[in-house]
């Protein structure tokens, strides 16, 4: 199995081991589940390989561009480590949630399908946080237009309520296509189909469908717009990046050398009495960190124009009061 690294991909041992975003969530659960390996994740804000986005591209691939970190799989992996029919699958989440809230470049998934399609590997897709609308789209992957074999989706499906889905192509679900797919009771639980909350999902995807995804898109714009503003104001504002309402920030010492600032996020540091996610919490707006040195933005789809831009004028005083902590 391959996953990435920065990825979370749950809390279950099998997810534990897919996951590569905090040691903390695997720490002391060895050993987890063998022939697991992690590659990098195109974050083109600090490339592990030292490249720049979009000279990175440095060839074609079955007549798609090939990034860099992306031929890492291909070059190093595939010929080192893994014979690639050995593989069976790669997951990937479109957008990096806990990793920082990454929009990989708009080539690095159609490659990535080539790449899958090539060897025969189940390329899976985890949606759960950047799916179901929150991009202004169903899912972030439409916009790219690559389509999984399998798709995860969870959380916003039934509005909080426990529920998740695991979709996939009929080849690989439903036996009357191949006969080695999943037949009846293959798989199930106590609680699986719970019918309370299938109804309850049922609104919810209504509800999406009939307004939310545009709102996500507008006012997922808006928010944008008032951060990349903010950016040119603030020297710990190094980037800024998403799409729809999946938006990160990427925090660090000084925008000109680009030096990770996780104090300022998520932990007390020496000179600064209470971090960002801390001191808009106390003025009433919910914040997380994300990655190592990033501030991440999702709010509720139903959000307001209103509502984004009173969130703008906190972000803008904590920070404004954090820089004045740190000069």
């Amino acid at each position: 199995m391959i996953s990435f690294l920065g990825a979370f991909h749950g809390r279950t041992f099998a997810g534990m081991t897919m996951s590569g975003s905090k040691k903390t969530q695997r720490a002391h659960f060895s050993g987890l589940i063998p022939e697991a390996y992690h590659i990098p994740y195109p974050y083109c804000f600090r490339c592990v390989f030292r490249q720049k986005y979009p000279d990175c591209i440095r060839q074609e691939y079955k007549d798609v561009p090939l990034l860099h970190c992306l031929s890492y799989l291909s070059d190093v992996i595939f010929e080192r480590l893994i014979a690639p029919d050995d593989v069976s699958m790669v997951m990937v989440e479109p957008i990096q949630g806990e990793g920082g809230y990454i929009v990989p470049p708009k080539e690095f998934l159609p490659a990535l399908r080539k790449i899958c399609d090539e060897h025969g590997i189940v390329l899976v897709f985890d949606e759960i946080q950047s799916g179901l609308g929150r991009t202004g789209r169903w899912f972030a992957c439409d916009h790219v237009g690559v389509a999984p074999d399998i798709i995860l989706v969870a959380k916003a499906i039934a509005s909080g309520l426990p529920m998740s889905a695991t979709v996939g192509k009929a080849a690989l679900m439903d036996p009357q296509v191949d006969g080695r797919a999943w037949i009846p009771g293959a798989h199930g639980s106590t609680f699986g189909g719970n019918p309370v909350i299938c109804r309850a999902a049922l609104t919810t995807l209504g509800i999406i469908e009939n307004g939310l995804i545009d709102n996500a898109r507008k006012v997922g714009a808006l928010l944008k717009q008032g951060l990349e503003a903010m950016m040119e104001r603030h020297r710990i504002i190094a980037e800024v990046r998403g799409i729809g309402l999946m938006i990160g920030m990427e925090i660090v010492k000084d925008r000109e050398k680009g030096e990770f600032f996780p104090a300022a996020v998520t932990r007390e540091g020496k000179n600064i009495k209470e971090v960002i996610t801390g001191e808009c919490f106390k003025r009433g707006l919910l914040l997380y960190g994300a990655g190592i040195s990033s501030l991440r933005m999702s709010p509720p789809l139903m959000i307001s124009a209103a509502d984004a831009e009173a969130a703008l004028r906190t972000i803008d005083e904590v920070i404004t009061w954090v820089e004045g902590q740190t000069r």
